[in-house]
């Protein structure tokens, strides 16, 4: 059986490489220090989003309205 502390890490390293690749398909730009910030604070995955998208430039923002706009907004709320 596995150490309770070693699955919480597996589960923390597979959220963050979840997360990681959602804001890389997004064309998002963040660190891996802010978005182990992110986890740190207990955000759920959509709180990460808002407050990551709130960050970039205006340009990506608009670009992903308008891809959501077309394909429809499929976020979890």
């Amino acid at each position: 059986m596995t150490d309770p502390s070693e699955l919480d890490a597996a589960i923390l390293r597979m959220r963050l490489a979840v997360l990681n690749a959602g804001f890389r398909k997004l064309r998002y730009r963040i660190s891996p220090d802010e978005l182990v910030a992110l986890v740190a604070q207990k955000r759920t995955d959509n709180q990460a989003f808002d407050q990551i998208e709130r960050k970039q430039p205006m340009f990506t923002r608009m670009r992903i309205f308008w891809k959501r706009m077309r394909h429809g907004d499929h976020r979890e709320r």
